[in-house]
């Protein structure tokens, strides 16, 4: 017998057993023979969608793709999706402060995250803008 067909013969009858092993449903299931409970994450709390993070944008044409903009309300956001009149803005602050009719401008910035041997150990944001409270952090490259 050829040693390929072989080896897959043996990788798909272990994938077998190992399937057969999940058991009936989620949140049982086989582990090293031992039978495992509550794999299966239940929900602890219940909240109601207010949106999605993403804002459509109309009357700034000339934004580029991946150009940060910053709302009014000081909440800063991507350009993405660009369209002919209109493009989405993920949104990387707190997006209940954004209304419809929000002014918003360009600020001529591409996205870049800064790099830095500073940052190591640090707790920093999507715009690796510092979250725990001791100031800004140096970077050296980005």
């Amino acid at each position: 017998m050829n040693p390929l067909i072989s080896a897959a013969s043996v990788i798909a009858a272990g994938l077998a057993v190992g399937l057969a092993s999940i058991g009936p449903g989620v949140g049982q299931g086989t582990a090293a023979g031992q039978a495992v409970e509550g794999i299966a994450r239940q929900p602890e709390a219940e909240g109601k969608i207010r949106g999605d993070g993403i804002a459509r944008i109309h009357g700034l044409d000339e934004v580029m793709a991946g150009e940060l903009v910053e709302f009014k309300e000081g909440t800063i956001g991507i350009a993405m999706n660009l369209e002919s009149n209109n493009f989405g803005v993920v949104l990387m602050g707190n997006a209940l402060l954004i209304q419809e009719k929000s002014s918003v401008k360009a600020t001529g910035k591409i996205a870049q995250i800064p790099v830095s041997e500073a940052y190591l150990g640090c707790v920093v944001n999507a715009l690796a803008k510092p979250i725990y409270g001791r100031g800004e952090i140096s970077a050296s490259e980005f």
